[in-house]
């Protein structure tokens, strides 16, 4: 696995940092606030992200009405599954799994939950065919079951690293990423 081992290094290296300074803009935000940009997709500088730049603006801000009235239930959420199944079970069509995920993510790092295992899905699941053999009908992967190269990440950084190299080749340094 020396190619997953080379990879692990050029993810910290080059992306690490990126996803959690992304991540802690969210964490400096109220709760309602949060929830309505994190739904959004809308970063520090009010740019939407990249993986909902295909989302439309009227369905994303509905999404986003829909959440805010569960701020209750959101703000007493201490387990990322629960408030990852807690925004399925409200999302409107549209709002596929890559958008529930990442919104959870955003949310979730707010409220100091984080995930404890990868969730399988579009170029993460990918990612996870080529460089760890998944099968396609794999949904997760637990942390204990990832090979030792990738357990000095946390699971969002394992699923952004799965997603960002997807291939599973090293990337050149100016490559656009997941």
């Amino acid at each position: 696995m020396l190619i997953l081992a080379k990879i692990v290094v050029q993810y910290q290296k080059n992306y690490l940092q990126k996803l959690d300074d992304d991540l802690n803009y969210y964490k400096e935000l109220d709760l309602k606030t949060c929830i309505n940009y994190a739904t959004r997709a809308l970063g520090r500088i009010g740019q939407k992200h990249s993986h909902q730049r295909r989302l439309k603006i009227l369905m994303l801000q509905r999404m986003a009405k829909i959440l805010a009235k569960l701020e209750v239930q959101i703000s007493q959420m201490i387990n990322f599954d629960d408030l990852y199944n807690l925004i399925k079970q409200n999302a409107i069509k549209g709002f596929g799994v890559v958008a529930i995920y990442d919104t959870t993510l955003r949310i979730g790092y707010h409220l100091g939950i984080f995930p404890t295992h990868v969730y399988l899905h579009a170029g993460v699941r990918e990612g996870a065919e080529n460089l760890l053999s998944v099968s396609n009908k794999t949904i997760s992967i637990n942390l204990e079951d990832m090979p030792e190269e990738l357990k000095i990440l946390n699971a969002y950084h394992i699923e952004n690293l799965l997603c960002i190299y997807k291939t599973g080749k090293l990337r050149k340094e100016k490559q656009k990423v997941c």
